[in-house]
């Protein structure tokens, strides 16, 4: 019998991510989509110089077309096909978001 850990339940399907078991994870999944971010599969128009299934970014509008960083001009954006590792740096590059939910 499957058992869900209540503090490590995350509707990962309806993120399009996959299964999350850490906790720490989860918890900066949920940080980063309360400030705003998007987490979840690649958006094929963003960072299009680059290959992955998922993607960590700032918020943008729908449609955007972005090649790469942009030279710092664009949207903060990294894709990948490891999803922890994507989390992982964008809570380096945005610590305030566990602390108090602002970029």
């Amino acid at each position: 019998m499957k058992m869900n850990h209540p503090e490590h339940f995350l509707d990962h399907d309806s993120y399009g991510l996959p299964p999350i078991p850490d906790k720490s994870i989860v918890t900066q999944i949920r940080a980063l989509k309360a400030a705003g971010f998007v987490v979840g599969p690649r958006d094929p128009n963003m960072n299009r110089a680059f290959e992955g299934k998922y993607m960590v970014a700032e918020p943008y509008e729908a449609g955007t077309i972005q090649d790469d960083a942009q030279g710092g001009d664009g949207v903060w954006c990294l894709v990948g096909d490891d999803i922890t590792v994507l989390l992982r740096e964008a809570i380096s590059y945005f610590p305030n978001v566990l602390d108090d939910g602002t970029r």
